[in-house]
């Protein structure tokens, strides 16, 4: 039987590294994210490799303004979570042409604000997709992608909600947290999100310690080649 793993953890904690080792052993890579890079990058025409750019990824880029965003419908569902009036949202189409000079003002600045990839890329995952649409948008994908291929082993990088652990679990899946020693903090604001909070108290079958420097990456590539991989076959 093949193994599926589950990996869960704060951005920058690791999940990817993990990820990395497990692909060297034969495994395939699934994200729950994967499709949102594909429809922002399709929406704002810049390429993946933008929107994944770790050194730009956090910063409030002006290439990232919603005017740039081709999805209305993204639009007013991101100045609505921003707290806009759907007075000043509904300039965006019809009334556009109508509306009070300070109106068409304020929706300019609205529209030019420089936002990072990061922010949108959670705004269109969570309050978009999963709100407007249904909540299972990204999880059925990721699920009929495994179905798929039955024998093929999967590590899925991106487990940010804990309905995604129940349909892996429910598929016969090892749920894991990445934890890296002193990320993050109550002041970084791309942590407030829930994609990144939702599953902090989630129970999980096993932690990785991913610490810092080359000593702490091989710690962790061990813990995997000689705990994991033994203890996911042997539960295969």
């Amino acid at each position: 039987m093949r193994s599926i793993l589950g990996l869960t953890g704060l951005r920058g904690s690791g999940k990817d590294t993990v990820a990395k080792m497990l692909l060297a052993n034969g495994w395939k890579r699934l994200s729950f994210g994967d499709a949102i890079y594909i429809e922002v990058s399709e929406a704002y025409g810049v390429s993946i490799d933008f929107l994944q750019n770790r050194d730009t990824k956090e910063l409030p880029l002006e290439r990232m303004a919603l005017k740039y965003c081709t999805n209305l419908e993204f639009v007013d569902v991101f100045l609505a979570d921003a707290g806009y009036k759907k007075s000043l949202r509904r300039a965006l189409n019809e009334d556009k042409v109508l509306a009070r000079p300070g109106m068409r003002r304020r929706l300019k600045k609205a529209l030019s604000k420089p936002l990072s990839p990061r922010k949108v890329l959670q705004i269109w995952g969570t309050e978009y997709r999963r709100v407007v649409y249904r909540d299972d948008y990204w999880r059925e994908q990721v699920r009929l992608a495994i179905v798929a291929e039955p024998n093929t082993n999967f590590v899925i990088t991106d487990v940010r909600y804990p309905d995604e652990g129940e349909m892996l679990r429910n598929m016969g899946a090892s749920i894991a947290r990445v934890s890296r020693p002193g990320l993050g903090g109550a002041d970084d604001p791309g942590l407030q999100h829930q994609s990144e909070t939702m599953m902090l108290n989630y129970p999980v079958d096993t932690t990785f310690i991913n610490e810092e420097g080359a000593q702490g990456l091989a710690k962790l590539e061990a813990v995997v080649h000689n705990t994991l991989l033994p203890t996911l076959a042997k539960a295969a």
